[in-house]
């Protein structure tokens, strides 16, 4: 599919060894955002409906381009392919508690997290790398078209 052949371009590309990701998936919320930002106020039903709510499962996945992190303090690699996408947006927006001192302790920021599949990384736990915020202008390798 796809996936095998960005990974496998990836591969050749690096000048590391890279490996599949243990989970390739494009997270919606992450752990410490739930944690920090949005326990006291959802709980796991909660964000499931209002995921569900937002039309997430058959959200229009818009391939924007193939991206590449390089961590050089970690001496860690990650390849991955950023999206453009409606829904996702909306519901992390949906996701704004109306009162944020219940919350939790952290701030809840919709915009700390972009669509992004992981690809290929130095390291198959990716956990170090998430939030993970993009700027195409330097992070972005290749643009990617949807035919």
């Amino acid at each position: 599919g796809v996936a095998d052949a960005l990974y496998a371009e990836a591969t050749k590309r690096s000048d590391v060894a890279l490996q599949r990701p243990f989970h390739t998936e494009l997270p919606l919320v992450l752990r410490g955002e739930y944690e920090e930002g949005l326990q006291g106020v959802y709980g796991v039903d909660a964000l499931t409906n209002i995921a569900r709510g937002a039309d997430i499962e058959r959200a229009t996945l818009t391939p924007v381009c193939i991206g590449h992190r390089l961590d050089r303090d970690r001496h860690a690699e990650l390849v991955f392919v950023v999206f453009d996408t409606a829904e996702f947006q909306q519901m992390r927006r949906d996701l704004m508690p109306m009162f944020p001192e219940h919350a939790g302790t952290g701030i809840y920021d919709p915009d700390t997290l972009t669509p992004v599949l992981p690809i290929a990384a130095s390291d198959a736990d990716l956990t170090h790398w998430w939030p993970l915020t993009i700027d195409r202008a330097t992070d972005c390798l290749a643009p990617l078209r949807a035919e």
